[in-house]
């Protein structure tokens, strides 16, 4: 029985058997299964999904597109005899098989962050079983959703930015809760890990320059923490006309104190 991998938290990615599939290089035939395993939960109208990839075509040639776009992809990635398709193809739906084998990076790391949701703990940030899901989840996420991909379709693309913003949102906050966690641990190198990716995606968060911050003071490299502090109060400067924040500037204060 094959197994189909697909990976959207990056480039795009697409494997069977663990072989890369060759076959799809069109952008928007990647778009079209993207597009489907992402929002596999529901079957999609043939008519939407034309609407979304070929906006503007008549409806007769929008729709041609698809069929042939599905017929390819149908190709591309075969089932086997006795395994269930990984595409449910009918007259007027079109849907992702939940059901077929396959492994989908999006839907591993959105679980792992429900989970940890819906643990019960007194602090998420004390739960050793739910940083360990975390680490898990976030090692997934290879860049922003479906980086690269690029389709001349303003649908898609609002669709793509708008999810894209979601995820990134839900990158932080995993993010922030492991750094707190290997903070409360004392394990200083997973903190500036985990905080470091943060800046790296958002060079102007303060909460995560805060634990990075508070990371190399305890690990006696203050001028690292003060100097991390003057870049992001330049940066905040240049480009908002801002100052850091009252307790990020408490927090410098004290690191140049020897209190932190």
């Amino acid at each position: 029985m094959p197994h189909l991998a697909l990976s959207l938290l990056g480039p795009f990615q697409l494997t069977l058997d663990r072989t890369p599939v060759t076959a799809i290089t069109s952008p928007r035939i990647q778009a079209l299964l993207a597009y489907l395993a992402a929002e596999g939960d529901h079957p999609h109208a043939r008519a939407d999904l034309a609407e979304l990839l070929w906006p503007g075509r008549p409806p007769g040639t929008a729709r041609q597109n698809l069929r042939q776009a599905l017929s390819r992809l149908q190709r591309a990635i075969p089932h086997g005899p006795d395994a269930p398709p990984f595409l449910h193809v009918h007259r007027q739906q079109v849907q992702f098989n939940p059901a077929s084998d396959h492994s989908l990076d999006l839907a591993a790391f959105l679980q792992a962050l429900e989970r940890c949701r819906e643990h019960r703990h007194a602090r998420p940030e004390s739960c050793r079983r739910c940083a360990r899901r975390l680490e898990a989840a976030v090692d997934l996420v290879r860049g922003d959703f479906l980086q690269g991909l690029s389709v001349d379709s303003l649908p898609f693309q609002e669709w793509v930015l708008l999810k894209r913003e979601w995820l990134r949102q839900e990158l932080f906050q995993a993010l922030d809760l492991l750094a707190r966690h290997h903070l409360e641990r004392g394990e200083l190198p997973a903190v500036q890990r985990f905080a470091q990716r943060q800046i790296q995606l958002d060079p102007l968060r303060e909460e995560a320059t805060a634990l990075a911050m508070r990371a190399l003071a305890q690990s006696q490299r203050r001028d690292d923490a003060l100097a991390l502090y003057a870049r992001l109060a330049r940066a905040l400067e240049t480009e908002l006309d801002l100052a850091p924040s009252a307790p990020l500037q408490a927090l410098a204060q004290a690191i140049r104190q020897g209190l932190e």
